[in-house]
């Protein structure tokens, strides 16, 4: 019996090559992107902007890689254009039919990052870069109780905080063992982001997470 991964592999058409150049900044972007994505709203904001926007420049390209063909990506889009439609139906494309809209705008930025991801020649780039912006969201968190200016940033963001390490730390430990390149790294990063959950994160929601997660790893 086929596996879905291996159904999806075979339905995508192969990705486009593109020259150094582009390749090695598409590469950099995908790594920032990965170092802010843990930190800050509004740098991943400009991190997705300049992604757009090297979409834009290389949109042949980019069209090539077919992101739809992938199921839960043409399921996402899928679901867009019924909100798109519902939603022109409904309340008519004024400003705030738009503002309904742009809520949703995660499900077209997904389809937008699965091509890029194919695009480039390195995608682990990407874990890389979230892999040190990770570390160094987790650090502050320590040093916290010594930076008063420092705590009241990091205070209001308790609950995506926790979230993020949670699943960074799970996601990082599947990876460890599934062939990744230095896997001991990955597993000891894994352990510090959980320990950084339990012990200066005043929140339950992380901590459930990292629970729930950390019995689903041991089953699986």
């Amino acid at each position: 019996m086929m596996t879905a991964p291996a159904y999806a592999s075979q339905a995508m058409p192969p990705a486009p090559v593109l020259s150094p150049w582009p390749d090695r900044v598409l590469g950099g972007l995908l790594a920032l992107f990965g170092f802010v994505l843990p930190m800050s709203t509004a740098a991943v904001s400009v991190g997705l902007a300049a992604l757009l926007t090297f979409a834009l420049l290389f949109a042949p390209a980019l069209w090539r890689t077919q992101p739809w063909r992938d199921p839960v990506i043409a399921a996402g889009l899928a679901l867009l254009g019924w909100i798109v439609l519902h939603t022109a139906w409904t309340s008519g494309l004024r400003s705030s039919g738009w503002e309904a809209i742009n809520s949703y705008h995660e499900l077209l930025m997904a389809a937008l990052l699965f091509g890029l991801f194919r695009l480039v020649s390195q995608p682990q780039v990407f874990l890389h870069g979230l892999m040190a912006g990770i570390a160094v969201y987790a650090l502050a968190h320590w040093l916290a109780p010594l930076d008063p200016r420092l705590a009241d940033y990091l205070r209001p963001r308790y609950i995506s905080a926790g979230y993020v390490m949670a699943v960074t730390a799970f996601v990082l430990l599947d990876q460890s063992r599934h062939g990744a390149r230095h896997p001991r790294l990955m597993q000891a990063l894994s352990a510090f982001l959980v320990a950084t959950v339990v012990f200066t994160i005043e929140g339950r929601t992380g901590q459930l997470l990292v629970a729930a997660l950390a019995a689903y790893a041991a089953w699986c």
